[in-house]
């Protein structure tokens, strides 16, 4: 991707209301999860969180300050970037969730070796 699609891209999302920024958040969830089961890490728990609740719901219940297990897991398949912490951090997600939900997301990432 070029600089000036993410340009782009980073002038519509500010134009967007929190329910649009919510959905979009929601299908990257879903998206990322389909890679990770792809690349062979399955987590059924957090499928079902996506199916019933949605990846903004999920997020915010999944989210830590303590590395969780599925975390770990990714952790160890070399895979934290299809992390929900890795979603969570990304600028345009920023207004969605708290600024200590945000923060814990991206220490877990640095002191786990991924940095966003």
């Amino acid at each position: 991707m070029t600089l000036r699609q993410v340009a782009i891209i980073d002038a519509e999302v500010k134009q967007m209301t929190n329910d649009e920024l919510i959905m979009l958040f929601n299908n990257e969830m879903i998206e990322y999860h389909e890679i990770r089961k792809k690349m062979g890490y399955e987590a059924q728990i957090i499928e079902s969180s996506l199916n019933n609740s949605g990846g903004y719901a999920t997020a915010k219940r999944f989210i830590s300050d303590k590395p969780k297990t599925g975390f770990l897991n990714l952790h160890k398949k070399g895979l934290l970037q299809y992390s929900i912490e890795a979603i969570v951090v990304k600028p345009k997600y920023s207004i969605l969730f708290t600024e200590t939900e945000r923060a814990n997301c991206k220490r877990l990432l640095n002191q786990y070796g991924y940095n966003p």
